[in-house]
């Protein structure tokens, strides 16, 4: 009896760690070479189920927006450009402790969520710093708004204005009608996504206003 007790003991405890180290996925629907690599390894799969905690967890004390965006970054820039087991470890390893910071893995400054103080931070002109974003450069004055495509004009003197978190931008001539959140300013970067997109641009101020 003491001997089918132990070994009970220890079958629920074996299946209870494998639960416990189970990828954040299910395996029986790994699609992917990457999915079905993680499942196979017993290094990856413990490491992705504990990055579906940190992600969670992320999401709860951060704005969950943003921790979405960037994990999606890290998925396709990072994780999904492995080509063998230590790259992933070294991926999910770097992007764990990212999310174990107060900041959640998120760039300097979005983490709170805060608004730009008003129309007067943006005036300037700005260069987009990020992977992508609506405009290359553009500039803010009192009465306009300008950009610049491949050092090309693309708006010139569009009419912009600041309500709340959102920037509005907007051309008669041409039609255009652009609305952008601003995530947060800090130092001399501007961080908005545009509406519907998922991704936030990042903008370096090259020129204050005179």
């Amino acid at each position: 009896m003491k001997r089918q007790c132990l070994w009970l003991c220890l079958t629920a405890l074996h299946m209870a760690a494998n639960a416990a180290n189970a990828a954040s996925f299910d395996c029986a629907q790994a699609a992917s070479k990457i999915e079905q690599q993680i499942c196979a390894s017993p290094r990856l799969d413990p490491l992705d189920s504990r990055m579906g905690e940190a992600f969670a967890k992320a999401k709860r004390s951060c704005p969950a927006a943003g921790v979405v965006n960037a994990q999606r970054h890290w998925l396709r820039e990072q994780r999904n450009r492995c080509t063998d087991e230590p790259c992933l470890i070294a991926a999910y390893e770097n992007r764990l402790e990212q999310l174990a910071q107060p900041a959640c893995g998120l760039p300097t400054g979005v983490q709170t969520g805060a608004c730009p103080a008003g129309r007067e931070a943006l005036l300037g002109a700005w260069k987009l710093v990020s992977d992508g974003g609506p405009f290359e450069e553009m500039a803010f004055t009192a009465n306009r708004f300008d950009s610049w495509l491949h050092q090309r004009p693309e708006l010139s003197g569009a009419q912009w204005r600041v309500s709340g978190c959102e920037l509005h931008v907007e051309d008669a001539n041409s039609g255009f009608d652009g609305r952008y959140t601003l995530l947060k300013m800090t130092g001399n970067r501007l961080f908005l996504r545009e509406s519907g997109e998922r991704e936030i641009a990042v903008y370096q101020q090259i020129k204050t206003r005179k």
